[in-house]
């Protein structure tokens, strides 16, 4: 998706579209075992090269949108928001958020989930988000609730990660339902 010169603003954040330049931040947690745990992609240890390579592949791919965050305060790098699987026919799309160790605890995974719901919903004239998180995440549980989205199922042993398999709530908002 072609979003060159797209910039979303929060109060306190500053999103623009992930590129090359940010291969090192990525590097700051692409390892991070607390980071990692809950993402499907870095499973595997991650290099610049393979940083650089799904940049690459996703930057002009018509159905996602990733997103680097830096906060405004400081201009220090955040973390990633996203939208994978965008269906402009069905109008919908998979939405995840990566926020590196430093940067936890202060708020930014609900600003970052808000702003990349307006932009699915206004820009994109979408009318449904979903996202996938392990039944065992209560902590985004929680924010995702609070924030509207609602349980759909539970996706059965549905990723295999560190020799198990892991549950995966399927949790979704509407457009009607923002601000609800």
């Amino acid at each position: 998706m072609d979003l060159q010169g797209k910039t979303i603003l929060t109060r306190r954040l500053r999103m623009v579209p992930l590129d090359l330049d940010h291969v090192d931040a990525i590097l700051e947690w692409a390892n991070d075992p607390a980071v990692v745990g809950n993402s499907q992609f870095f499973r595997e240890p991650s290099d610049r090269k393979r940083i650089a390579r799904f940049i690459l592949e996703h930057e002009t791919a018509d159905d996602c949108a990733y997103f680097a965050a830096f906060a405004l305060e400081d201009a220090g790098y955040v973390g990633n928001v996203f939208l994978l699987h965008i269906n402009r026919l069905h109008r919908h799309a998979q939405a995840g958020i990566t926020i590196k160790q430093a940067a936890w605890n202060r708020g930014y995974a609900k600003q970052l989930m808000r702003a990349i719901l307006e932009f699915a919903f206004t820009d994109l004239d979408l009318h449904k988000v979903y996202l996938q998180i392990f039944t065992t995440n209560e902590k985004g549980l929680g924010l995702w609730t609070r924030i509207g989205f609602k349980i759909e199922g539970v996706l059965r042993q549905h990723y295999f990660v560190n020799g198990e398999l892991h549950d995966m709530y399927s949790m979704s908002i509407l457009r009607a339902e923002i601000g609800d």
